[in-house]
């Protein structure tokens, strides 16, 4: 009976909502509202519409605000105006039509179209078990997705937990590079042993690779070498938060790799060195994504137009 009432009420979005709120706790929650709406204010940023670098970014509901702040920063300090592609991972419309007023040129992908279209994709290249993964962890959008729906010959990926605070010139400099570059994680967070995804691989795997942010080929997302993984290993699917992260690792190995410096930093702790770049704050709630980086960005006027 319980857990029938529990069903029921995960169905109820003011119920949802006021159990993130209580998770998160009011005192958080005070917090990021107060900050995280500022951005809303701020001006549209006008992007190309084609090129031969794309950034490309998954989000839904309850981060597409973040979002703003982390492509804002970047695109600001970068200088850059790559095309932005932006993956529905479960957004409402009105969602959308915020993210469109501040990227008007970006392309918003649709989820229910592209369950169709990339299912219809992975079908037609005999990819089943890749089919049938990615309806399950919608993560791997960063994978099948981006390689679906990309024109360019480099991708780009930003994670909406993600503050700049400098110009990423490290970053960028890969740009006219093939190799695939990863912010490097604080752990061992990969969805299978280590012993075992060097046997599946047939050769040793990076440990430390974070697919938070990253600059890779699209050619180098092997999807074929991917099928055969998921097919040959059910381990891979023993934490679906990091099995996307995983098949990263695993076509990065194949095609080649790089890590970024320590000023690209992934923590879960407070502190911003001198010469940070960038944060990439992990976790469901973050709060110092809020009371550490985006006061950073608000107090240094990080971005002009604040």
């Amino acid at each position: 009976m319980l857990k029938l009432m529990r069903s029921i009420l995960r169905k109820i979005p003011l119920w949802v909502a006021f159990q993130e709120l209580r998770r998160e706790g009011l005192g958080n929650a005070y917090k990021r509202l107060r900050i995280q709406k500022k951005v809303l204010d701020t001006a549209p940023m006008h992007l190309d519409s084609e090129g031969d670098v794309e950034v490309h970014v998954l989000t839904w509901r309850k981060d597409y605000i973040n979002l703003i702040w982390s492509l804002k920063t970047f695109y600001a300090l970068s200088e850059k105006r790559f095309p932005l592609v932006i993956h529905d991972g479960g957004l409402h419309n009105r969602h959308k039509h915020i993210l469109l007023k501040h990227f008007p040129e970006a392309r918003i992908i649709d989820k229910t179209l592209a369950d169709k279209e990339v299912g219809d994709f992975l079908e037609e290249m005999g990819l089943s078990k890749s089919k049938e993964y990615r309806l399950t962890n919608v993560a791997s959008l960063k994978l099948f997705d981006y390689k679906h729906y990309s024109s360019a010959k480099r991708i780009i990926h930003i994670d909406s937990d993600i503050v700049f605070f400098k110009k990423p010139t490290e970053f960028l400099d890969y740009i006219d590079d093939s190799l695939s570059v990863f912010n490097k994680d604080m752990n061992y967070a990969y969805s299978i042993a280590p012993t075992a995804l060097e046997e599946l691989v047939g050769e040793h795997v990076p440990h430390l690779i974070n697919s938070g942010l990253f600059i890779v080929d699209v050619e180098s997302l092997n999807l074929e070498l991917t099928e055969m993984c998921l097919n040959q290993s059910a381990e891979l699917f023993s934490n679906k938060w990091v099995t996307e992260q995983t098949l990263h690792a695993i076509c990065a190995t194949k095609y080649g790799y790089q890590f970024l410096s320590k000023d690209y930093l992934i923590s879960t702790h407070r502190g911003l060195p001198e010469d940070i770049v960038c944060k990439h704050y992990t976790g469901f709630f973050r709060p110092l994504f809020y009371q550490e980086g985006l006061h950073e960005v608000v107090d240094r006027k990080v971005l002009d137009f604040l």
